[in-house]
């Protein structure tokens, strides 16, 4: 019986820190969600340097920003654009940013990002056809696991 209450307490708390988190957080849209991602994301025959610097060969990729951004009420907002492609074996993300910052996990502290590639169904209706990658940048081997 203590061990239901001791389990009880912790769900409680758990939800409790839920809905804290939740209320001081927002969620601003900046544009309508297109029904098709355009233009179509570019295949790369050769993997681009990933150092932080946008690799001349690359700047014919299209300027793309995000229409819904999440963030705390307390921060300012500030709107951030990305550029994909991909090619055989990898998926490519560039994102502006003054620096890189590792962290273990970045993509759930912050610093890094979480994509989201879904099958398109019309409407935009949810589909259970998806796949997501998160990334992080890393600075030593013993976070590799994290990228």
């Amino acid at each position: 019986m203590k061990h239901r209450k001791a389990i009880t307490l912790i769900c409680l708390m758990l939800a409790f820190s839920s809905l804290c988190i939740a209320q001081s957080r927002e969620v601003v849209t900046l544009g309508e969600t297109p029904k098709v991602l355009e233009p179509e994301v570019n295949f790369l025959a050769d993997v681009p340097v990933i150092d932080g610097i946008l690799d001349q060969c690359l700047q014919f990729l299209p300027v793309r920003e995000f229409v819904k951004v999440h963030k705390e009420k307390s921060d300012s907002l500030i709107t951030v654009s990305y550029r994909l492609a991909y090619g055989t074996g990898f998926f490519y993300v560039e994102v502006e940013a003054d620096r890189l910052i590792c962290r273990d996990r970045a993509y759930q502290n912050g610093d890094g990002f979480t994509v989201v590639l879904a099958k398109q169904r019309p409407d935009n209706e949810p589909t259970d056809e998806f796949c997501v990658l998160a990334c992080s940048a890393v600075n030593k081997p013993a976070l590799e696991w994290t990228r």
